[in-house]
């Protein structure tokens, strides 16, 4: 009896080694994936740890857009789990903000406006005060200080400026930035110096410590810049170089100084055919005694579009000329848990791939991110395994349109004679 269930034993052991990985790797066929590269090990990944790979342009340009088709395989032919982790760029709207009770407001004659904002507890970490208002067309000195008791404070931030800007069209920033703290209290005062009182109605202390997450810099070459006169504007073409790029915003540079444009923004993969990315948008740059600032940066939804076109509205103004461009981008890179005993190859190139899924996905976050150390890719290679798809049958109808129509035309002339001479019998 015993060594019949040891015999089963061997035999569900022996089915579980011999078919149990191939099962987990049925989604890797090595003859669909068409490039590869090897990865670099740096030289301080020398003990069993996580790294992180970063993508270059090549990746974005070959792989699939959503990068589901990247596999990396283990020099003895095992798919190593790997997790996607991403750095978006463009604003930072992913923080909710937490909401904050006005609890005072007071005024300081016509010349301020001062606010108390209480967020309910001390120990809660911020780096922005967002203030909620209805009020249009403004620009605003603001000074923001702290306090956990409501009684001392502490200056957090000087000298900052919020405005809004709606005209045809519409700019805001309406949050104030400082260090990090956890102060309960926050107190700003807004220098109205004589004009009309802002109406604040509520705000939001925020996480984030920048507007703007500069994951990516792709450097942008200007390839075409044009002012037409017919509607007054200025057309600048930008190159990234490459297509597939995720990007998610556009930062201009100019010597110009003291405007405001209303611009658009539109993509292209060919300098051709356009889709809008932005319809409406401003850019202003000021330096004046009482206001010095400047908003160069378009925001957009991510793109992969390797061109970029920007039109500037001048009116009767004297045209803006751009300088230089960058296109801020999305960080995206691929952690795995790295052996040194083996080397890796990353494999790309497979447009029907559905999206590996693993457990590192679930239990990643787990693990501290500054002991990473970072790898690099090789060059690519042409995988020489790799057997291109069969070319799709083409109907016979559709490869020789022609002769179907010229059958056609020749069966109805033939039914034609017949009835024709059918008909001449019938009246003899």
């Amino acid at each position: 009896m015993f060594s019949y269930y040891r015999l089963r034993f061997l035999i569900i052991i022996f089915f579980a080694t011999t078919l149990g990985a191939p099962l987990a790797l049925a989604d890797f066929d090595l003859s669909h994936w068409a490039f590869r590269r090897e990865l670099i090990l740096p030289a301080s990944a020398s003990r069993d740890t996580f790294v992180e790979l970063p993508f270059d342009a090549e990746i974005f340009a070959k792989a699939r857009p959503d990068l589901a088709d990247l596999r990396l395989i283990r020099d003895d032919g095992f798919e190593t789990p790997y997790a996607l982790e991403t750095v978006f760029s463009g604003p930072e709207n992913s923080d909710p903000g937490v909401p904050v009770r006005l609890i005072n407001q007071g005024y300081i004659g016509n010349e301020a406006t001062v606010i108390t904002a209480d967020l309910g507890r001390a120990d809660i970490r911020h780096r922005g005060l967002a203030l909620t208002t209805s009020s249009q067309n403004f620009r605003r000195e603001v000074t923001l200080e702290g306090s956990n008791d409501n009684a001392t404070w502490v200056t957090l931030n000087t000298s900052r400026f919020i405005y809004d800007y709606s005209l045809e069209f519409t700019a805001r920033d309406t949050t104030i930035h400082y260090p990090e703290a956890t102060f309960r209290y926050l107190r700003v005062t807004i220098f109205d110096r004589g004009e009309k009182r802002l109406i604040i109605a509520g705000a939001l202390a925020r996480r984030t410590s920048s507007p703007l997450v500069k994951a990516v810099e792709y450097p942008l070459t200007i390839k075409e810049q044009t002012v037409r006169s017919t509607d007054r504007q200025t057309l600048a073409i930008f190159d990234l170089g490459s297509r597939g790029l995720p990007t998610r915003a556009l930062a201009v540079t100019t010597n110009n100084n003291n405007f405001n444009r209303g611009v658009s923004l539109e993509g292209s993969d060919d300098s051709s055919e356009w889709q809008t990315l932005v319809a409406r948008e401003v850019l202003f740059a000021y330096t004046t005694p009482s206001f010095t600032g400047e908003r160069l940066t378009i925001p957009y939804p991510e793109s992969r579009y390797r061109y970029l076109r920007l039109l500037i509205k001048n009116g009767d103004d004297t045209p803006l000329r751009l300088t230089g461009g960058m296109a801020l981008g999305t960080l995206q890179k691929l952690i795995f848990r790295y052996e040194p005993t083996h080397t890796y190859q990353l494999y790309f190139g497979e447009p029907t791939a559905r999206r590996a899924e693993y457990d590192l996905d679930s239990f990643i976050d787990y693990f501290n991110e500054a002991d990473r150390p970072i790898m690099r890719l090789g060059k690519t290679e042409n995988n020489l395994d790799y057997i291109p798809p069969p070319l799709p049958v083409i109907p016979f109808s559709e490869r020789y349109p022609y002769l179907l129509i010229g059958m056609l035309v020749l069966t109805v002339a033939i039914i034609g004679g017949l009835t024709f001479r059918l008909f001449k019998q019938t009246r003899v």
